[in-house]
Formats: C-alpha cells, structure tokens, sequence
C-alpha cells in the first residue's frame, strides 16, 4: 500500500522546512543526490526543482550546508524569472555547487519540437555553466503533457526505480501527503525520493493558507512594474484585427508572422476576430463594440478612417520603408491617426520616432518552435544557404535591402560557395515544410538587413530568428538592437555592410566546424530564451494590456550603443545606398 491519501498540515515556511529536513537527517537514514541513484539501495533521494525563482534555492542549499545534507538542485536553462547566465544567477549557482551538492538540468520537453536535440543543447549548455559534467536531470512539469522522455547515459528523476507511490513523495502543488515518520519508514527498507520547491518555504504569507498567487506577486515585484502588469492588470480584451486584403492571402508566410501570430493572443484568453480593412473601419467598431482596434499593418489607411473612432487604437507596423515608399506619408500621419500605440516590428531610427507623435514600441521578429527546430543528424553542405520571400518583389520598395542581397549572392555564387533555393512562394505550392526543411538542411544562411537610413535602419528579419531556431548559422551585416536581443557571446557570423569581406568571413566560418557548433549552439539558447513567438506574445500582451489601462508603454528591447554606428553610416552618406553600380 502507497501513503496515506492526506495533506499534512501547513509545512510551508522555512522553519518547518527545517524541522523536516533536520528529523530526517538525525533518523540515521542516507540522504543523497540523485546522481547516487544506481550506487545506493536504500534511503532518501533528495531533490529540488527551481521553478521561478532562485534566490530561494540558495537559501534551502546553506540550510542543508549546515544540517551536513547534500542534495540536488535543478536549474531551468530557459527559465522565465531568472538567469542562469546573469552575473548572479551564475554566483548562486556555483555557490551552491562548491556546498557539495550537485546541480541537475532541469528540462521542459514541452518547448521543443525535437525533445532529444532540445536537451543535448541544454545539457551542454548547463555544464558550461558550472564548468563539469551534469549527471542527472529532472523533467518540468511532465504531468501538463504526459511525456517522461529519457536520455542514454543520464539519471532521470522519473526514472521507475524512484517514482512510483510507494517511493516518490512531492510537494507539488502543495500537495505534500505523507509525514516524516513515514518517509523514514519508508527509506529504510528501499530507496525513496523527495522533492521540496525552495519557493513555496521561502516566499510565504503566514496570514494566507499556502498559495501561488502570493509567490507570482513576490517575484514580480522583484521585476518592477512591468511583470506586475502581467499578474495585476491581466484582463480578457476583446481584440479586432484589421488588416488589408493582401497579408490576408499571404497563406503560409502570413501562418508564420501575421495574423496567425497574432491568433496565438487567444491563448490569453483574449477574443481576437480578423477582419478586413476593406469592410469599413468605423463600421467594423461599430458592428464588433472592441476593447481594442488593433490595425496589422497602415497600408491603405487613411487617417480620417481611424481618426474619430472612440475606442484604443493599435497599429501594428511591419515595414515602414514600404508604408512610407507606397503611401507616400511621414512620420508625423500616425499622430493625426491618434493612435494610443504605434508597434513596429523593424528597429526604429529614435529620429523617426520622435517625428511620429504617437508613443512606439520595437517587439521585434520571431519564430515558431513548432515549425523551426534542429535536426542535428542531416548532413549539411559546406555553402551558405538563402530562400527569399517571393519571387517577385519590388525593387524599387525594397531598394536596399534587396540591393545588398543581390551583391552579397553575386559574391558567393563567384567564389563559388552558394546554394540558392526557390522562393517560399513556390515552395508552398509544394509542401508547407518545405521552407523550414531547407533552413533545417542549411550550415550557413544568408541575411541582410539594410533598409533606409530614416525609418527601420538594419533591423533583423525574422529570417533570422527562423534559422537560428532551426540549427542553422546567420551570416548577416550589422543591425540595430545587436547587444539587446542577442548579448554577448557570438550568435551569428557578422559581414560589412557593403560585402566587401562576406567572402572572407564565410570561408573562414565554413573552414571552422568547431567555431559554427559554439555559435549554433549560442543562437539557439538565446532564441530559446527570448526569441520564440510564445515569448513574443507574452511581450504583445503586456503592450495591449499596458495601453489598454493607460500606463507608460514598457519596452522589452532597445537599439543600444549600434545606433552610433548607424549614425556615422547616414553621415558618411553610406546608408541604404546602390549596391548594384
């Protein structure tokens, strides 16, 4: 027979936690860390998953330092509240490492496509963290996806030596439901498991009974106001979505960016409806009563349509350089429209945005994990990659960026290391996965992204986000926003501007396979951690929300100190210029 099917009394303060720990250790019984699973057969694994938090852990980890226990501790690598590369996530880490105890990868299957290559990359990444080999590794919330993956050579805390009813006793959900004396009893005969949340002892009301609510509060005002907004100021909005009858037969490529991008707000709980822009604004708010007018995109806009409608007005702007070129606008047309928020999903020149009288936000691109990931078995040619949009596109609109892409392919078809694809619009006759194949099958892909020198000045596509999550290696110029969006390590192979050297650094990339792993490998954390669309929605949601209660706009990304650089480029009349002379 299991346990006892009860809940102990209240355990969840720091002191109990104490008392437990402190009752189990003077018992006599063995407590270790997992990784001693196979070389032990009776006693007590014990274990901590650090879910959201991790100042909490280091605290529980010099309590056991003191009672002379050593335990396991598993760290996220893509945890949404802490940072395992930050300058303190790293010290509390190793802190607790250097006690003795052992530290574990703490995995979410549930964000990975291909869950083994998903892991591989994480398990690497955490011994690079702490500098040895990681042993063992805990799931994150399994229960939510009924998946309890194992991967060869490494202990799994799922594994059915320790987790059955008989030998696993958790606190999840606070759910504790057998006693010490129990647990005791138990662990002399066989070998048991414990998992303990440091969190849930640590941040505690005592004048509540135990409860999430209050540890999400706590953290976020760790956070400042921003993550409060996501745990304060949550409301269900009714969103319209208006977008004009061109991105609407976009198919695949409008699933990957737009408006499928934006369906994803339902998850929110949000009611998002699409309709065209072809309809009638005003009639459409009048029709749909919305919290929120949300416009995908100003092209074939006019001001007066969305001037005198009495609701908050979003609009959403893909490309500035083609609303501008196409339309034949300014900066200053978004303030006579009096929208309450401009978001742009270029990087802004600060000029541009100043002129535009209407508050602006960057969310930048994305990608799906469900379509891009990494297939590290296939066996990737030694040439840079590209696959463009469509075949068709208008030279004299895209000026700058398709200039420097033609002079950048001219270059590397001469030397005689480029593979060039059939547009996406053609793929897509073919097969949906066609295009996510390709970036899959890609060693090096091509970027550019220059635009003009008064608008969305060098901004990464989303081309960009979608080979890094698909395993492949940029090659692209400078952009605005580098530091932010990607830190420090090298996340991409970077070639000027005006491709006098793309040959140079694409045969000195393609020459180093050691060099290309580590950047490949760079890429694809950061975009894990910061650059998927379920990210990227969150990011959107806390804009809606911010604007629809009428607080300050909170922007997540900045353009950092490449706007120097960009600056130097306007003046020296480099900027945007004719690639093909």
């Amino acid at each position: 027979m299991g346990a006892p099917n009860k809940v102990m009394e209240d355990i969840y303060t720091i002191d109990k936690l104490f008392k437990i720990l402190s009752d189990l250790m003077n018992s006599g019984v063995g407590i270790y860390c997992v990784k001693d699973m196979h070389t032990v057969e009776t006693g007590i694994l014990l274990r901590h998953d650090i879910d959201n938090e991790i100042e909490s852990a280091l605290e529980v980890a010099k309590m056991e330092f003191n009672l002379d226990i050593q335990s396991t501790f598993y760290f996220r690598v893509a945890a949404q509240f802490y940072n395992i590369f930050s300058q303190e996530g790293g010290r509390i880490i190793n802190s607790i490492r250097m006690m003795g105890h052992e530290i574990g990868l703490h995995f979410d299957p549930s964000i990975y496509k291909d869950i083994e290559a998903g892991f591989w990359c994480e398990l690497r990444i955490m011994e690079d963290v702490i500098g040895e080999n990681v042993l063992s590794t805990s799931l994150h919330e399994p229960n939510a996806y009924g998946k309890y993956p194992k991967f060869p050579g490494i202990i799994s805390a799922y594994d059915e030596k320790v987790f059955s009813k008989e030998t696993y006793f958790s606190d999840s959900r606070f759910g504790f439901n057998v006693t010490t004396e129990e647990i005791i009893e138990k662990a002399r005969r066989s070998l048991v498991q414990v998992l303990f949340h440091p969190t849930m002892y640590c941040i505690r009301n005592e004048n509540e009974s135990p409860n999430y609510t209050h540890i999400y509060k706590t953290i976020s005002k760790r956070f400042g106001s921003a993550v409060q907004v996501k745990y304060e100021r949550i409301e269900r909005l009714d969103i319209l979505v208006m977008v004009d009858e061109p991105i609407k037969r976009l198919g695949m490529y409008n699933s990957r960016l737009h408006v499928g991008f934006l369906m994803g707000l339902q998850e929110f709980g949000h009611r998002v409806q699409v309709v065209s822009i072809d309809m009638g604004i005003k009639k459409m708010v009048a029709k749909h009563k919305p919290d929120i007018l949300l416009i995908y995109n100003s092209t074939g806009v006019n001001s007066h349509q969305v001037r005198d409608v009495n609701c908050c007005k979003v609009l959403i702007e893909v490309d500035l350089v083609i609303t501008f070129n196409r339309e034949s606008r300014g900066p200053e047309w978004f303030g006579e429209c009096g929208f309450d928020l401009v978001i742009l999903r270029g990087a802004l020149n600060p000029k541009t945005e100043q002129e535009m009288g209407a508050p602006t936000t960057w969310l930048p691109f994305s990608a799906s994990t469900e379509e891009f990931y990494p297939d590290l078995s296939l066996k990737k040619e030694p040439v840079v990659s590209f696959l463009a949009q469509s075949s068709g596109m208008d030279l004299e609109l895209y000026s700058g960026v398709v200039d420097q892409r033609v002079l950048a392919m001219k270059k590397l078809t001469e030397a005689g290391i480029y593979k060039g694809y059939h547009s996406i619009g053609e793929y897509r006759n073919n097969r949906k996965s066609a295009y996510s194949d390709v970036l899959r099958s890609s060693l090096l892909f091509l970027t550019t992204t220059e635009i003009a020198s008064n608008t969305s000045t060098a901004s990464p596509k989303a081309k960009m986000f979608e080979a890094m999550a698909s395993g492949a290696v940029v090659l692209t110029p400078s952009f605005l926003g580098e530091k932010s969006l990607f830190g420090e390590k090298e996340c991409y192979i970077k070639y000027d501007s005006d491709c006098s050297d793309i040959v140079e650094q694409a045969k000195k990339a393609l020459n180093d396979p050691k060099r290309l792993e580590t950047i490949r490998d760079n890429a694809f954390n950061v975009f894990l951690r910061f650059h998927t669309h379920k990210k990227r929605l969150r990011e959107l949601n806390q804009h809606l929300q911010d604007v629809f209660h009428g607080y300050k706009v909170t922007s997540h990304w900045g353009i950092g100190p490449e706007l120097e650089w960009w600056n130097q480029r306007v003046k020296d009349g480099k900027a945007c210029q004719d690639y093909r002379r």
